[in-house]
């Protein structure tokens, strides 16, 4: 499993593992690893932040999905490697270390 780091989005102690992969052009983020048992490879990525969101639970849970994706993008873990002919674009998840 590749360790993809922290995203610290709030100062706290408290924080969630996400794990992440990708499969064509989808990128799937889970707090769950066993909805990811078909994927491969599978990074970790520690997401800190205090729980507090104006909205319900999923929505919170589709910001972070976001938060993380915008996150490995910047860094350098998520890599556009192709893109369809409709502008969808191709993911893989690249250890940099």
């Amino acid at each position: 499993m590749l360790d993809l780091g922290e995203l610290k989005l709030k100062e706290t102690e408290n924080f969630e593992t996400f794990y992440v992969s990708t499969l064509d052009t989808y990128v799937a983020v889970s707090k769950n690893l066993r909805d990811l048992k078909y994927y491969s490879p599978i990074g970790k990525l520690k997401v800190y932040h205090d729980g507090f969101f104006n909205g319900n639970p999923e929505e919170m849970d589709r910001w972070l999905e976001t938060q993380v994706i915008d996150h490995l993008i910047e860094s350098g873990y998520l890599v556009k490697y192709d893109e369809t002919a409709t502008g969808d674009v191709f993911y893989k998840l690249y250890d940099r270390l």
